[in-house]
């Protein structure tokens, strides 16, 4: 194998992990900063035949495809579908038709308070009375402030949806207020190596993180 080659084998491999890391991003750039590596991509192999073209496209094609469709709902995204997790009575939750937004026992004060806002909170709250056993069925992502933030969505036996978000559900499995076998030790509902990918997509703010650590 010549130096050229090898070099080209080794630009491939980057490129197709970079758009790898771009498909499955759910950052308010989505796919974008991975399109540089598309167009490398296409550059390396440019000399290569027609049947390792397509050998080669297919190869960076299909996994993007299986990793991309219906992220929510992907189990190699998020391996921790389909358990279960018990919420405590310290839980409260709010009500919005078809869909509930499980409420956290730091911030119940937030709704049963006597603030400005503490009537209409008091109207749409009700603390649990029995533990609540339900089933983790997707999970999405909110871009506020151009932030990452997991919202776990779980439903019950009825089909009724349960909203909350990640770091309250894992604080809560720490402290006990929420039991689940499969979520103890759990940092994040995201699959580790799924999130190293994920993380390429910051490659533009490298310059940015060198020149603040030095």
């Amino acid at each position: 194998m010549t130096a050229v080659v090898a070099l080209r084998l080794i630009g491939f491999i980057v490129c197709a992990l970079f758009i790898l890391g771009g498909s499955i991003n759910r950052g308010w750039s989505g796919f974008f900063w991975a399109i540089p590596f598309v167009l490398g991509l296409l550059v390396i192999i440019w000399p290569w035949s027609m049947t390792y073209k397509a050998l080669a496209v297919l190869s960076v094609a299909i996994p993007c495809s299986v990793l991309a469709w219906d992220k929510s709902s992907n189990s190699l995204l998020y391996p921790y579908l389909s358990e279960q997790a018990t919420f405590q009575v310290t839980w409260g939750l709010t009500s919005h038709g078809d869909v509930s937004d499980l409420i956290s026992p730091d911030l119940i004060h937030i709704y049963t308070s006597e603030t400005r806002h503490g009537v209409m909170y008091q109207q749409q709250f009700t603390a649990l009375t029995e533990p609540l056993t339900l089933t983790l069925q997707q999970v999405d992502v909110s871009n506020a402030d151009f932030g990452e933030q997991r919202i776990a969505i779980f439903s019950d036996d009825a089909g009724h949806l349960y909203v909350v978000y990640e770091d309250s559900l894992l604080r809560g499995v720490a402290q006990g207020t929420v039991v689940s076998n499969a979520l103890n030790g759990v940092t994040s509902l995201q699959s580790a190596w799924t999130r190293y990918l994920d993380l390429l997509m910051m490659w533009p703010m490298l310059p940015v993180i060198l020149f603040s650590r030095g």
